[in-house]
């Protein structure tokens, strides 16, 4: 696990990544290593939003009853039928 004083090297970073994040380093207004820790930083959390979000609702099931389904918006599909 890293600490807060860890450092993270990322080897084999395409080419074609380098002058993208710098673009958008810069269109934010933050250095290239700032950029990069926010992308990390939002990519976990989002993550881990969805985790959290996923064993809450798998707890909310009492043992023996079907999982929730999630609305469609009124949406539905026919029948998969095998001929």
């Amino acid at each position: 696990m890293l600490s807060m004083s860890d450092s993270l090297l990322i080897r084999n970073l395409p080419e074609s990544l380098k002058p993208a994040l710098r673009r958008r380093a810069a269109a934010n207004g933050r250095s290239v290593e700032a950029e990069a820790r926010i992308i990390l930083e939002e990519a976990v959390a989002t993550d881990e939003d969805f985790v959290s979000w996923w064993l809450d609702e798998m707890a909310s099931v009492p043992p023996g009853k079907p999982l929730p389904v999630s609305d469609r918006g009124g949406q539905s599909r026919d029948p998969v039928t095998f001929e």
